[in-house]
């Protein structure tokens, strides 16, 4: 099942000032992995949103998947694992709505001016970085540079695999490699891009790893983005350097931020 969305010209999403969120119903006969995805319709390395939906019998789930930030037109796929996008099935049923977005500003101090200034740069940065060259970025009022690097490298020059981004104490300055960051969603890249602006410009401790993950999220999550894109990027993120110590990270974020 493949839908073009025309967004910008959604007279709904309109009515809704511009942000809106996908409440997708699927429906399976027999126990499936679905595949749902969001991409934008003309960018490519341009992926919103990706999920594996699990069906251990018969049965019916709902998504609901905030969207503040969408492409003009999206490409919603939802597929059987191990089939092409496109193949029709008659395994399950699925139907697509709109509702309005479930934003929690609540939870974050919405009216700080730092982040109502990073907040479009970030999304800017993250809707467009598959396509974009690297090189030096700053934001509108020139107050947050990203350095859109081919690759991180550690203090003796090689690349660091592992490294998606870092954020400079001394300056703020964010560092971003091309290399993992084109293989991420656009909602994966902005909870990263949250997390090291949470380090330098919100963090009591500019080193605790912790105090960024949960200011991070609590951006993220109060600004309607899906609370599940933010665990499982971060999840990756962990794994790509699996240690207790970021095991025990994820399991302490996991507890504090499961129920909002």
């Amino acid at each position: 099942m493949v839908i073009t969305h025309n967004i910008q010209d959604d007279k709904t999403i309109r009515k809704y000032g511009g942000t809106f969120a996908y409440k997708i119903i699927i429906a399976v006969k027999a126990p499936r992995i679905i595949n749902v995805s969001i991409k934008d319709s003309v960018k490519p390395n341009t992926v919103y949103y990706y999920r594996k939906v699990y069906f251990d019998e018969p049965s019916q789930k709902t998504i609901f998947l905030g969207m503040p930030q969408s492409p003009k037109t999206a490409i919603i796929s939802i597929y059987e694992e191990g089939t092409a996008a496109g193949q029709s099935s008659l395994v399950f049923d699925a139907v697509v709505k709109i509702t309005p977005l479930r934003s929690k500003l609540f939870l974050f101090d919405y009216k700080n001016d730092l982040i109502k200034e990073f907040i479009p740069f970030a999304q800017w940065f993250a809707a467009n970085c598959g396509i974009i060259s690297t090189g030096v970025y700053m934001s509108e009022n020139g107050t947050f540079r990203i350095d859109y690097l081919k690759a991180i490298r550690d203090e003796k020059g090689n690349i660091n695999p592992n490294n998606s981004a870092r954020v400079s104490i001394n300056r703020g300055i964010i560092e971003v490699s091309q290399l993992l960051f084109k293989n991420i969603t656009v909602f994966g890249r902005m909870i990263l891009l949250l997390h090291e602006f949470s380090h330098y410009y919100l963090n009591k401790d500019i080193y605790d790893e912790e105090e960024a993950d949960l200011n991070g999220v609590l951006i993220f999550i109060g600004l309607g983005y899906p609370k599940i894109e933010a665990m499982d990027t971060l999840i990756d993120t962990y794994a790509r350097n699996d240690t207790s110590q970021n095991r025990k990270r994820y399991e302490k974020l996991y507890k504090t931020v499961k129920d909002l």
